[in-house]
Order: structure tokens, then sequence, then C-alpha cells
């Protein structure tokens, strides 16, 4: 993957690699389970979003595992365990997902820990302070926080994250109910796009990720990486529309785009 300009990082891959419907779809229809992450890399991506981190405590050993299995170029980017971000855990659990995290990081490719916030995580004064301690209690890590509610799109949430040290992400997510629209904020040191897909059917759907991107949505999303690339110094871009493969259909796609524009 090409960076804009030089000294500059852009990262694109998408969010988990482990779904049977990847084999036929992204992988070949022989692949084995155990063989998903070789064929993931084998796709030339240069990231990854580990997302079995959020159903489990991921130990040292499990996080050590993964990051030989990359080149130190590679960008993992973890993500939280779910007690973290939807039951506000204690600080002995946070501190562990932090240790765990440090001491997993064997091939110094692991680039942040992502904090995806449900939709039920309101801006309130009580979740205010929450992501400040998470900051205090892993200072060592670099955090980047996802919102799925629009209360927190704001220039008042972004000077907050900046004073306690949290990366904004922004996401593409269907216009429906308290879902926040995309924005991309480009006063950030790090810029990091979580495109989820735009199906309507987000509440009731059987599979809420079930939705390919058009050509003319990713000339969009080029667009915005653009911009990101311009004014700061790495860009992470994940693809979470996993269903059946879409996923790695649309990251090659904004690759091929990427790649085509050069330096322009």
């Amino acid at each position: 993957m090409k960076a804009i300009e030089e000294g500059k990082n852009l990262f694109i891959g998408t969010s988990g690699y482990y779904f049977e419907d990847w084999i036929g779809t992204a992988y070949p229809k022989a692949t084995k389970k155990s063989d998903m992450l070789s064929e993931y890399l084998k796709l030339g991506f240069n990231a990854l979003e580990l997302n079995f981190t959020y159903y489990r405590l991921a130990d040292e050993r499990q996080l050590s595992g993964f990051s030989k299995k990359a080149p130190p170029d590679f960008a993992y980017l973890i993500k939280a365990y779910n007690k973290v971000t939807h039951e506000k855990a204690g600080k002995d659990l946070i501190r562990d997902v932090a240790k765990n995290y440090l001491g997993g990081n064997s091939n110094f490719n692991f680039k942040g820990m992502l904090l995806q916030f449900p939709e039920s995580f309101h801006k309130t004064k009580e979740n205010l302070e929450y992501l400040h301690m998470l900051s205090d209690e892993m200072k060592e890590v670099r955090l980047f926080a996802e919102f799925r509610r629009s209360d927190w799109i704001n220039e008042e949430t972004f000077a907050f994250l900046k004073k306690i040290n949290l990366l904004y992400v922004a996401t593409d997510l269907p216009q429906i109910g308290s879902l926040p629209q995309r924005k991309i904020e480009t006063s950030v040191e790090e810029g990091y796009l979580r495109l989820h897909g735009k199906n309507t059917n987000w509440y009731t759907a059987e599979d809420r990720y079930d939705y390919l991107y058009s050509e003319g949505e990713i000339r969009e999303f080029h667009a915005d990486v653009v911009k990101l690339m311009q004014k700061t110094k790495s860009v992470f871009v994940f693809f979470n529309n996993c269903h059946g493969g879409f996923a790695v259909r649309n990251a090659l796609m904004l690759q091929k785009m990427i790649d085509a524009g050069g330096n322009n």
C-alpha cells in the first residue's frame, strides 16, 4: 500500500478475518479454518483489526502468537474486551487488558486498541469520567474511541478526546435511529475510519453487516482518506461489512483507487 506523501502511512484492512462465509468468497474454497490468517495476509493488506479480543479476555500468549505471524510493518488494531466498553469494567480488569496488550506485542506491530462503544453509551458526565479513567489506566496504550451515538459527534467531544489523549474514530453507518453521520476530523494525529455498511435493517437484520459498497461510495471514502492523509501522519481504514467477504471486496477496491492515485 502506497503512502500518499513521503513519511506518512496508510493502513487498509478489514475488521476481523475469521469468517466461514469468506471461504469460497474471499479465500480459496479449500481453505481450512486454521489457515484463514495466512490467507488473509496473502490478500496483500497491511492491517487487520483483531476482534476475537472483544469476546474474551486475550492473554499475552495468545496476542503474542498473532503479533509474531505478521511483520513489524504490519498494523494490528486490537479491539477492546467488551466488558471494558459495554459494562464499564473495574480498574483491575482494565489494567489486565492493557498489560496483556503490551506484553503480547512481541513483533511491535500492535498500533493501538479500539474502544467500540455501543449505541446505548450516551454522552453523559459519568461516561466522560469513565473515558478519562480509561485514558489514565491505559496510558501506555494508544487508544481509539468509536461512538455509535450522534450526541458524541461534535467539537466539544473532539476537544475532550484530545485533552485526555484518546483518538477519534470516524464511522460510516446507516442513517437511522441515533446512529451518527460520518464525520471526518482532520485535526487528529492519526486518522481512523471504520466502514460498517449502510444496511437500513440494522436493528432487525440477521446480519447487520450485509452490505456491499458501490464504486461511487468507495470514491467518497477515497476522498476522505486523501483529506486525512494531508492532515495527519497515519491513517487506518477498516471495512466491517464482513458478510460474504464484502469487506475484502471493498477494501481491495479502495486499495486499487489509492494506488492508482499515487501522490495526487
